[in-house]
């Protein structure tokens, strides 16, 4: 049994309110950790931590150390793939072999990249009439910056909002999702081997409503990254009203797929099957329908179909295994009420995911 905590300026620490939840593995419903429940007292200690990081040892560093302190936690969690892997597929379902290959490495590329970009050029010098005078302009860091990750892809999104915000010298509250917190967590740790200054990086734990709430409206908070669903997203950018707050929403979407006669065919079926079941198919860019030329329709649809069935089900922490379990009871229960609900209209052509492009 795991036992995680906050890390709130620079070290793990139990909740203000000694609150903690249970983390359950979805193929399983057997329970993998206790993990500290923040509240709106820990954001505010997070916010004023951060905000003092920024103020100090964090806000003075060159664009050259921040650089090489983002490229030596990458390399940490590199180092540490296995793990954090483990973690990922205990907490999302994804089969292990999809987050030791995707996931992670993909939250380590994307570091290295903004680890590069510390020291790239910004703003542009504007001609004017006048030679005697020059006009520029000069991009510079908010102060405290918040991300609210979704629970599909913990560990890469978290990387999206933590990477880029600490490259131009923010520092920065994350509220990893309730159901999948860990490698949000233990991220946090290799940040803080690699050097980063205490504050410059918080990581609370605990439901949206409360979490989530408070570090958008947290007086210290200039910026909030927010992905997830379109519902929430309304609700952030309600909250960020009360003091102005700049926010950035990536949220829901329903994405087709394309594949017309002239395609590859093996590697048009191959990408349809790839693209809709990534994440066992919970991703906001899964190509969910797919509109096929009719020439090759009915090709398409037993292609896909004989991929589909031929698929390994099972474990997600089984090396062999395709397709894991959906990350929780509440996903399933959704998710079986919309095939419960699908009625196909009669003499409707269709074929399954599959609808024909004359």
């Amino acid at each position: 049994m795991r036992e995680l905590k906050l890390f709130i300026d620079g070290d793990y620490c139990d909740a203000a309110s000694g609150d903690t939840y249970e983390s359950i593995n979805p193929a399983t419903g057997e329970v993998v950790a206790n993990i500290a429940q923040g509240g709106a007292e820990d954001v505010a200690r997070a916010c004023e931590a951060a905000q003092a990081a920024f103020d100090g040892n964090w806000g003075a560093m060159t664009s050259a150390e921040r650089g090489d302190i983002i490229a030596k936690a990458a390399d940490l969690i590199e180092e540490r793939v296995g793990e954090f892997a483990e973690l990922e597929t205990l907490d999302t379902g994804k089969p292990i072999a999809e987050t030791s290959a995707i996931d992670v490495p993909a939250a380590v590329n994307y570091l290295r990249w903004y680890a590069t970009v510390t020291d790239t050029a910004v703003g542009e010098t504007i001609d004017i009439p006048n030679a005697a005078q020059i006009d520029y302009s000069l991009y510079q860091p908010y102060g405290v910056v918040g991300g609210i990750a979704p629970w599909n892809f913990p560990i890469f999104l978290g990387a999206l909002k933590i990477g880029p915000a600490l490259a131009v010298g923010n520092s920065v509250v994350l509220k990893p999702a309730s159901i999948t917190s860990m490698t949000s967590l233990l991220c946090a740790e290799c940040f803080a081997q690699a050097g980063l200054p205490a504050g410059a990086l918080n990581v609370v734990s605990g439901p949206g409503s409360v979490v989530g709430e408070a570090i958008v409206t947290d007086p210290h908070m200039q910026k909030v990254f927010f992905t997830g669903s379109t519902e929430v997203g309304r609700r952030v950018i309600e909250l960020s009203a009360q003091n102005i707050t700049n926010v950035s929403a990536e949220l829901g979407g329903k994405s087709p797929n394309i594949i017309f006669a002239d395609a590859d065919f093996d590697q048009a079926v191959a990408g349809a099957v790839f693209g809709l079941l990534l994440a066992n198919g919970q991703n906001c860019i899964a190509g969910t329908r797919l509109l096929v030329e009719r020439s090759i329709y009915d090709e398409v649809c037993a292609a896909v179909a004989d991929k589909l069935s031929a698929l390994v089900l099972g474990d997600p922490m089984d090396e062999n295994t395709q397709l894991g379990a959906v990350v929780s009871q509440e996903q399933f229960d959704k998710v079986t009420g919309y095939m419960a609900r699908r009625q196909p209209s009669p003499g409707a052509r269709t074929g399954g995911l599959c609808s024909r492009l004359c």
